[in-house]
């Protein structure tokens, strides 16, 4: 019995040091590497996927096991807000899920009207399969020495805004009543709030992880006509670092912030001079 107690309670010490683990963050002797579970680390793929968390058809583990195999430890996936038609760019895209594969961050409301088919999204209300299914994805990734950037917008464009949970028709709220090319600026608050609860929500769940890396938008400018203004993506990139950080100032891990730089350096959207040192892209 004594034996059993002393295992408990070593499997049990080791899930706690796993648990505290420090995230990724860059090379305190040379800032073009990483350091990763003690180790300097250089970040290599192949590609990434980025439905590999809100399409229930994609098997991450297969992935998973065939990056490590070839030698990668990186990937990279959109959170929700934004994702493709079917069929979009090529045949059986991950990012453009079958409706009844598809999981996003909120949770299904009792009203049908969804542009894809089913009810309304309700943004005051989680989806625990989506949060359940995104742990899992980071933690099998996790046992096979890959890191996960969660990049938590991309650009939108006229096909796919229609079709996020955060357009006014597709939620119960009737948030989210203005074109693609101003979704994600700091134009609409009342947008920009659920933006913000929703940065803040999945921050808060993977803050245990050591293996992520947060991205706020990948190519944050439409390429509509007119595209949004850099200085406008700017300030809503910018925005949305300090949501991150505010959050994670209250929680136990610290993870780097990534930013993709477009436009000109130290332009409206490169943060690497910024005094809270966001990863730039």
């Amino acid at each position: 019995m004594g034996k059993s107690f002393r295992v408990l309670g070593l499997a049990a010490l080791f899930l706690a040091s796993a648990s505290r683990a420090e995230p990724i963050k860059h090379h305190p002797a040379n800032p073009h590497y990483y350091l990763f579970k003690g180790q300097p680390t250089i970040l290599i793929t192949s590609a990434e996927h980025y439905g590999g968390v809100i399409n229930k058809d994609f098997d991450y583990v297969k992935y998973f096991d065939a990056l490590k195999a070839y030698g990668m430890n990186y990937t990279r996936i959109y959170a929700g807000a934004m994702f493709e038609p079917m069929g979009k760019f090529i045949q059986d895209n991950p990012l453009g899920p079958r409706p009844r594969s598809l999981v996003l961050p909120w949770a299904r409301s009792g009203e049908p009207g969804y542009l894809l088919g089913g009810n309304k999204f309700d943004l005051d209300r989680w989806n625990p399969e989506y949060f359940a299914r995104l742990k899992d994805f980071i933690a099998k990734a996790g046992e096979r020495g890959i890191v996960v950037e969660i990049a938590f917008f991309n650009a939108q464009y006229s096909d796919t805004w229609p079709i996020s949970p955060l357009y006014s028709e597709n939620n119960l709220q009737a948030v989210g009543n203005c074109d693609y090319q101003d979704a994600q600026t700091m134009r609409h608050p009342d947008l920009l709030r659920r933006e913000d609860d929703y940065v803040r929500k999945i921050t808060q769940e993977v803050n245990p992880f050591d293996n992520v890396v947060l991205e706020m938008c990948d190519e944050a400018p439409d390429i509509g006509f007119p595209p949004t203004p850099l200085d406008e993506a700017g300030a809503w990139v910018a925005h949305l670092a300090e949501v991150v950080t505010k959050t994670e100032s209250t929680l136990p891990q610290k993870h780097l912030v990534a930013t993709q730089v477009e436009g000109p350096v130290n332009g409206p959207l490169d943060l690497s001079g910024n005094p809270l040192k966001y990863r730039s892209s």
